[in-house]
């Protein structure tokens, strides 16, 4: 056993030991307390900025625009990313900040165009399009030649990704710049020529650079990869379409400029389409020392390689003898004819070279929707495009117009219809893509078409029946003699087409181009009534009667199109006011069928069975439902003055319509503009010779009907509520007939009321002053026999309770012939006097009388009366004065209008001093009675 060592057993026995206090020291803490004692030093950490608070503006990750910009150039991608992305957040928040900058911001990244890195140009694209579609056109004009200079360098980059997102660049620039943009077509357009048929390069013997005819098929490059070419030829299309198409696309696109002509591009010295071949280069030395390249008669260098296609495959240098001779020039301005056929030489082989190889198995077996599509249908888009323009200047064809049209046929044509039965398609997207495709291919076709051809042109032959054919499978199909509607033809594929229809319907013979017409008509009576299509083919019907006499001519093809024209009122009727356009353009279809027609007498019965199915569009009582006004009432002023002209041409005028019209000239929302255009209407009517006339016993009743506002059924209806021949208010009319109930009604209502009642009077004075204009011409009656003929009429409708205003019409129409009374009887004047009475009584008796909203219609009636039939007047009104309401208007009509007349005139007058004494008799107010006394005094000076 081991032996403990002397040092451990001296710890061992400290631990049991007790220590001993000593004087003058401190009590020892205990073993087991814990020392909470503890000391500081402080340290110093250098500012690092982490959390520094800056004055101006920052991003996230609290950077100042001014050290972004600064990193936009960094040697890191990811710093030069991030630093895009700051600039954009800090547009997004603060974009004055940007706005204020705008100059340094673009110094420091436009150059970004050409970075090498993907991530970066797409940071730097997503930062521009939110940046510039917001900016005006004085703040980008400045930099736009930088812009272009930057864009024109991506585009002709040895890199090629850097090439195709040069497009995507130049896409933001077309659609919100577009005009600043053509300014610099002479550099793009090479550039897209660049792309699609290979690059730049340099001859060393003349030490420029030249271009080559042949396309692009590497297959290791990405540029002559499908999507890329798809992807040139859209920019390509959307660029060219501003320069040629701009009024279009400046019209839906361009959000920022204020365009008010169109643009006109000439290529000259400042934009001019440098082309340049794969050649030798020709140098010809012209007077003022210009340079021409001669590009096809150039000796060809050598070029065995399989991978390119060369013009003669296509045929042109047998085909376009331009082509072989013609040199190309340094400028094209579009808007010339010669120039514009030199640009076109050298566009259309190219685009024809991307036809053959990319058409080759787009349309074989199963078809998807896939870039090849997109080229397909973009190479048609830019031809049609370029052929448009050219036919605005030229309408003849040519050998030039008919060796392109070959190459259409011998290329293009054979595919079409595109997507027919030797292909499958099962997806809806394509389909509808290729059926797009389809479209503008017809629209090539109909600008071909729109030229002036010789009769046995076999060419055209060939589009036509090509069309033909087409048209059959567009609009539907037939199964046992039936037809079978396809459904999904949208309006602007109609729009597209109508030219070619049109083109076809005047250049076919009779028989072919009824089958179209016989196709057009069964298609629109089987398509919906609201739909877009039928709007369109409501368009196109309207064009094809304006620019083609056949169908007002010929009866056969009247009789194809005839079951159009009898749905055109059921078609009004459906519509009703939700596409006005539309209903405008039925409007003049029918115009021009009765206005036409009535010269046919074999027409006579359909027009007249057209105008029965007119007449539920005016007012129509159905059984069990009562009467339901039609969508004339609602539609705007123009528009029912355009329906009503053509009433002017109906052949006769039935009881049923003649009820439907006088119906909606009582509703009160029928304005008096309407009414007045319908009063002139029949006035003319009545003057025409193949009309049916109306007897003018009837003319003048259905005149005072509209004058009056309401048939014998409503008057009736008021004499059972109102007895004693009362004047009634127009709104207590309008609750009685409407039988709603009374309530208490609160100060905005009486203001909403009074407003009421002061349109109520202000249309009636209208219609009454419309009604004097059409009596005072009526056909063969003089006016000194109106009031004779007005005699029973009005005698017959006094007997009754009448609304006020209605009241107020038959009186201001009597008045406007009141010097013609010695024609009438004593009898007649003194039921006219006692009406008048009645009418004075219900206007100012009332206590704020001047206040009301008829008192200034009243009024100048009043003075009127008063100085045709003073005596009668006062006359009657000394005999009437039984109550207080009778002595209140007599009074104020005393004070207002007859102490206003000659005094000399009113002194003779006994009846008045027996009125004023009347006056006396019942009135209370003892001013008013001084105020009679002094007017007796005066009257006995």
């Amino acid at each position: 056993m081991p032996k403990t060592s002397q040092r451990k057993k001296k710890l061992k026995n400290q631990d049991f030991q007790k220590q001993k206090l000593k004087v003058g020291k401190k009590k020892l803490a205990p073993s087991t307390q814990t020392d909470i004692s503890f000391k500081t030093k402080a340290i110093y950490v250098p500012d690092q900025g982490i959390v520094e608070e800056k004055k101006e503006i920052t991003s996230s990750r609290n950077l100042t625009l001014k050290e972004l910009l600064g990193q936009a150039k960094h040697y890191s991608s990811i710093t030069r990313k991030d630093a895009l992305n700051g600039i954009k957040e800090i547009y997004t928040n603060y974009p004055d900040e940007i706005f204020l900058n705008l100059g340094t911001v673009f110094e420091k990244t436009i150059p970004i165009f050409i970075d090498k890195e993907p991530d970066v140009r797409l940071a730097l694209l997503q930062f521009y399009k939110i940046l510039i579609p917001d900016l005006k056109i004085d703040q980008i004009k400045p930099f736009m030649s930088v812009f272009m200079a930057y864009l024109c360098s991506a585009m002709t980059h040895i890199l090629e990704d850097i090439r195709l997102d040069s497009l995507k660049f130049l896409k933001l620039f077309i659609d919100n710049f577009p005009t600043l943009t053509i300014y610099y077509s002479d550099k793009l357009i090479p550039n897209f020529l660049n792309h699609l048929t290979g690059d730049m390069k340099m001859n060393s013997k003349s030490n420029s650079s030249s271009l080559s005819n042949s396309l692009l098929v590497n297959p290791k490059s990405k540029l002559g990869s499908t999507k890329s070419r798809a992807a040139i030829l859209t920019s390509f299309y959307d660029f060219l379409s501003i320069i040629i198409n701009d009024n279009q696309n400046l019209s839906n696109n361009n959000k920022n400029e204020d365009i008010k002509e169109n643009i006109n591009i000439n290529w000259t010295k400042q934009s001019s389409i440098q082309i340049y071949s794969n050649t030798e280069h020709v140098y010809n030395k012209n007077n003022d020392n210009s340079v021409v390249l001669d590009i096809f008669n150039a000796e060809q260098k050598s070029n065995n390689s399989t991978d390119r296609i060369d013009k003669d495959s296509l045929g042109i240098s047998e085909t376009n003898t331009f082509l072989k001779t013609q040199n190309i020039k340094n400028s094209y301005n579009l808007n010339n004819k010669s120039q514009l056929k030199d640009f076109m030489d050298i566009l259309l082989p190219v685009l024809f070279n991307c036809w053959i190889e990319t058409s080759s198995d787009a349309f074989i077996g199963n078809v998807n929707f896939s870039p090849t599509l997109v080229i397909i249908k973009t190479i048609i888009q830019i031809q049609n495009l370029v052929w448009k323009k050219y036919s605005e200047s030229e309408k003849e064809s040519n050998e030039w117009v008919e060796s392109y049209l070959k190459l259409i046929i011998n290329h293009m044509m054979i595919y079409f219809p595109f997507g027919n039965e030797k292909c499958s398609i099962k997806d809806q997207k394509t389909e509808d893509y290729v059926k797009e495709i389809n479209i503008i291919f017809c629209e090539l076709l109909s600008t071909f078409l729109s030229l002036n051809w010789n009769d046995n042109s076999k060419l055209i032959t060939i589009c036509l029946n090509n069309l033909m054919k087409y048209f059959n499978i567009f609009f539907g199909k037939r199964k046992n003699e039936k037809f079978v509607m396809i459904n999904d033809i949208k309006a602007e594929h109609l729009n597209t087409l109508f030219p070619a229809i049109l083109k076809l319907i005047n250049s076919l013979p009779q028989n072919d181009s009824l089958k179209i017409v016989d196709i057009i008509s069964e298609y629109f009576m089987k398509v919906h009534s609201q739909s877009g299509a039928k709007r369109s083919l409501i368009k196109f019907i309207n064009q094809l009667l304006n620019e083609n006499n056949l169908f007002y001519q010929n009866p056969v093809f009247f009789e194809h199109i005839k079951k159009v024209f009898s749905s055109l009122p059921r078609l009004m009727w459906e519509l009703k006011t939700v596409y006005l356009n539309t209903t405008e353009t039925i409007f003049d279809i029918l115009l021009k069928l009765f206005k036409f027609g009535i010269n046919f007498q074999e027409r006579i019965q359909f027009l007249e069975n057209l105008q029965m199915t007119m007449i539920p569009y005016f007012y129509v009582e159905i059984p069990n439902k009562g009467s339901i006004f039609g969508p004339f009432i609602q539609l705007p002023c123009e528009l029912q003055k355009k329906l009503i002209n053509i009433i002017y041409y109906f052949p006769t005028i039935n009881e049923k319509l003649f009820k439907a019209i006088l119906t909606c000239c009582k509703n009160k929302f029928l304005s008096s503009e309407t009414i007045d255009k319908i009063l002139e209407v029949f006035e003319l009517r009545q003057n025409l010779l193949f009309t049916t006339k109306i007897q003018p016993q009837q003319y003048l009743s259905f005149i005072l009907t509209i004058l009056m506002g309401y048939n014998s059924n409503e008057l009736e209806t008021l004499n059972k509520r109102y007895l004693d021949k009362q004047v009634i208010p127009a709104l207590k009319v309008q609750e009685v007939l409407s039988n709603s109930k009374k309530r208490k009604i609160d100060d905005d209502e009486i203001n909403a009321k009074n407003e009421q009642i002061a349109n109520i009077w202000k249309r009636q004075n209208e219609i009454n002053n419309s009604v004097v204009k059409r009596l005072k011409s009526l056909n063969g009656i003089p006016q000194n026999k109106i009031l004779n003929l007005l005699e029973p009429f009005t005698v017959k409708v006094f007997n009754n309770s009448l609304p006020d205003h209605s009241l107020y019409g038959l009186v201001f129409i009597i008045m406007n012939f009141i010097k013609y009374k010695d024609t009438c009887s004593k009898s007649y004047v003194n039921i006219l006097c006692q009406n008048i009475t009645r009418l004075l009584e219900s206007i100012w008796s009332k206590d704020n009388y001047m206040t009301t909203p008829e008192y200034k219609y009243i009024f100048n009636l009043t003075k009127y009366i008063f100085n045709n039939l003073y005596l009668e007047m006062i006359n009657y009104l000394s005999k009437d004065i039984i109550d207080i309401n009778k002595a209140k208007m007599a009074y104020r009509l005393l004070n207002d209008i007859i102490l206003k007349l000659e005094p000399n005139l009113i002194r003779k007058i006994q009846s008045l001093k027996v009125m004023i004494h009347e006056l006396k008799k019942v009135l209370t107010n003892q001013q008013e009675i001084d105020n009679l006394q002094k007017i007796l005094r005066f009257l006995d000076y």
